[in-house]
C-alpha cells in the first residue's frame, strides 16, 4: 500500500513538471478556466501570474472585449482568456508547465477554478492519459 502511495505521488509530481500541452485533457482545462467569471474579470492578473510578458496581450484583449463592438459578451471574455493561454504555451519564455499554471491559479479569488483544474489533472494521473 505504501509503495502505491509513493507511485501515485511520483506520478502527480511528473504531471506537475509536464508542459500543459502534453496533457490529454488540456482543452478541457482551458475550457474550465475560460468559463470562470472571476478569471474573465481579472484576466490581466491571471496573465501576470502566468508570465509578465503576457500582460500587454491581456490588456489589449480586455480593452477589445469591453469595446462598443464586443460589449463584454461571454464569448469576448472567453476569447481573451483563450488568447492568453494560447500565447502562454506558444511563446512562453518559461516552460508552460502544469506547476506554473496551478501557481497562477493560486490567487485567492481563483481557488475554486484551481480545485476544478486539479480534479481534471487527476485524470492524467489515474487513467494513464499522459502523452509523451
Amino acid at each position: 500500500r505504501g509503495s502505491t502511495c509513493r507511485a501515485g505521488a511520483r506520478q502527480r509530481g511528473d504531471v506537475m513538471k509536464m508542459p500543459c500541452t502534453a496533457l490529454a485533457n488540456w482543452e478541457d482545462i482551458k475550457d474550465e478556466i475560460s468559463h470562470s467569471n472571476v478569471i474573465q474579470r481579472d484576466n490581466i492578473l491571471f496573465a501576470k501570474k502566468l508570465d509578465k510578458n503576457l500582460i500587454p496581450i491581456a490588456k489589449d484583449g480586455d480593452k477589445d472585449a469591453k469595446s462598443f463592438e464586443q460589449l463584454w459578451t461571454v464569448s469576448a471574455r472567453r476569447a481573451v482568456l483563450n488568447k492568453i493561454m494560447e500565447e502562454w504555451v506558444k511563446v512562453n519564455t518559461k516552460e508552460p508547465t502544469v506547476q506554473r499554471l496551478l501557481s497562477a491559479l493560486s490567487v485567492p479569488g481563483f481557488m475554486d477554478v484551481k480545485l476544478r483544474v486539479e480534479k481534471l489533472l487527476e485524470r492524467n494521473v489515474n487513467a494513464s492519459y499522459i502523452f509523451t
